[in-house]
């Protein structure tokens, strides 16, 4: 998990600074770092829970219905920002 997250966080936070408004990254920043800290509190939990009731296929079947839904959302609602291109670059 920590390679995982050393690799993409980079990118994530890119992309964070990239789609924010002008001025609001900080608050974009601080947001994002408040999801992924209750995502690391609560996901566990959740998998333990749905493991302890279900047995693994079940915490299986609830992480690849989290997953799906991300992906879901990330496609639709993700645009490539356009490219701003400085009128004085050569």
């Amino acid at each position: 998990m920590a390679m995982g997250n050393a690799i993409g966080n980079p990118a994530r936070q890119a992309l964070i600074a990239d789609i924010a408004p002008s001025g609001r990254q900080g608050l974009a920043m601080g947001i994002y770092g408040v999801a992924e800290d209750v995502g690391f509190l609560i996901g566990p939990l959740m998998g333990g829970l749905l493991w302890d009731r279900g047995g693994p296929p079940i915490a299986f079947a609830g992480f690849a219905v989290v997953y799906g839904v991300t992906i879901t959302l990330v496609i639709i609602l993700l645009r490539e920002q356009p490219q701003v291109r400085n009128a004085g670059a050569t």
